[in-house]
């Protein structure tokens, strides 16, 4: 299959070996559209340093050899082209998004698909996910959008981990995909005040667009009589 393949600094569209065989509990997905993570971007830069920092923190999701290519991205949506055994909620010809998390038929061990030498991420033209993951993309809904899922899920993930209540003001610092996906999951979860700090004007444009209450310039400190570090609001 055809990839954007990384190796020594360099991204190469290139000839690929496929994913391993579809194994049970798993999804062969043809990928339509795939986000840039900020870790993909972390991982061009400093292979080697991504591996260790990794490894030294008991993550083994993402550890490969760096020495030898990759094929990267795990914010993916596409559609469903083989199912393996004991898979009875998708069929071929599913919408698809999800998480790009797949188990090692060798070693039954979980993997981020692209942080793997063998597990080909959604920068190529297939890739193999376990379904469990996975979801059905509404009608009506572009692949394109769907390929959101994964970092709006992350923000959904902590604003749950946080314990947030209906009485509770969060402040959500930094409006990126992950930072946006948060604001709405605080949102939705009916935060009373929903704060957002972002320096990027844009971005702040778009953090209100999503629902907070309260966008500040975190670079625009202003000294207001009797205050003292008060933020402009932007």
């Amino acid at each position: 299959m055809r990839a954007a393949e990384y190796l020594d600094g360099r991204f190469t569209v290139a000839d690929v070996t496929e994913p391993p065989a579809t194994g049970p509990g798993q999804l062969r997905i043809k990928v339509a559209a795939c986000g840039i993570c900020g870790s993909d971007l972390s991982m061009s830069k400093d292979p080697c340093r991504f591996v260790e920092v990794a490894a030294g923190a008991g993550y083994p999701f993402a550890v490969f050899d760096a020495a030898r290519p990759v094929v990267l991205g795990h914010e993916w949506a596409g559609t469903v082209v083989e199912t393996g055994a004991g898979v009875d909620d998708f069929a071929e010809g599913d919408r698809v998004t999800g998480l790009g998390i797949t188990t090692e038929q060798g070693t039954g061990l979980p993997t981020i698909i692209g942080y793997s030498n063998q597990y080909h991420g959604a920068f190529g033209e297939f890739i193999v996910v376990d379904a469990f993951w996975v979801r059905h993309v509404p009608d009506g809904l572009s692949l394109e959008h769907a390929a959101l899922a994964e970092p709006l899920h992350v923000g959904e993930m902590h604003m749950q981990q946080s314990g947030l209540t209906p009485a509770d003001t969060a402040l959500v610092i930094g409006c990126g995909s992950i930072g946006l996906g948060t604001i709405l999951a605080a949102k939705a979860a009916g935060a009373h005040t929903v704060i957002a700090s972002e320096p990027s004007p844009k971005r702040r444009e778009l953090a209100a667009k999503m629902g907070a209450d309260i966008v500040v310039d975190p670079m625009s400190r202003i000294r207001s009589p009797g205050t003292t570090n008060c933020w402009a609001a932007a």
